[in-house]
């Protein structure tokens, strides 16, 4: 009897060393200009008034174009901590990020890329491109319904940054 439950335990394991990591794709317009977008995103050290999920914080700048950023975040209840690798690119409208493989993560793998568009009446249009995986043994639906909250929680956060009092 006892065999089944190991059994399926160790399936669930095997199925979830080979699962993918999580893609999400989100947009949301804002009244805001790209430049502003922009200047909010890269303001790395002002991450925790934008992102209420970052508990702690701590930016590095070697230039103007990069940054590293570590952090611990609260993510589906637990705090996690990982350093992030920051690129700019001011024409692109395009800040990319990912974890810097000198450090240990509480992470397998995340990649956020965010993208700034204008829009004909001034505003923006925001494009928020996650890949995520936990590492964690859990199943597929659940790293999903993680990775999506999560995107969305953030791109919802930026947006109520950049418009105080919605």
């Amino acid at each position: 009897m006892r065999l089944a439950p190991t059994l399926s335990l160790a399936l669930l394991l095997a199925a979830r060393a080979f699962a993918d990591p999580v893609e999400v794709h989100l947009s949301a317009e804002v009244d805001a200009s790209p430049e502003h977008v922009l200047g909010v995103l890269t303001n790395f050290e002002a991450w925790g008034d934008v992102f209420v999920s970052v508990e702690t914080l701590r930016a590095e700048r070697p230039d103007p174009l990069h940054a590293r950023v570590e952090q611990k975040a609260r993510r589906a209840g637990h705090t996690l901590a990982y350093t992030l690798v920051a690129t700019i690119d001011p024409s692109a409208r395009r800040v990319e990020l990912a974890l810097d493989p000198t450090r240990s993560h509480d992470l397998e793998e995340l990649r956020t890329s965010w993208r700034i568009h204008g829009l004909p009446s001034g505003g923006s249009r925001i494009d928020l491109h996650v890949v995520t995986e936990s590492g964690l043994p859990v199943p597929g639906f659940i790293e999903r319904a993680v990775a999506e909250g999560t995107a969305r929680t953030s791109l919802d956060e930026l947006v109520v940054a950049l418009h105080p009092g919605i």
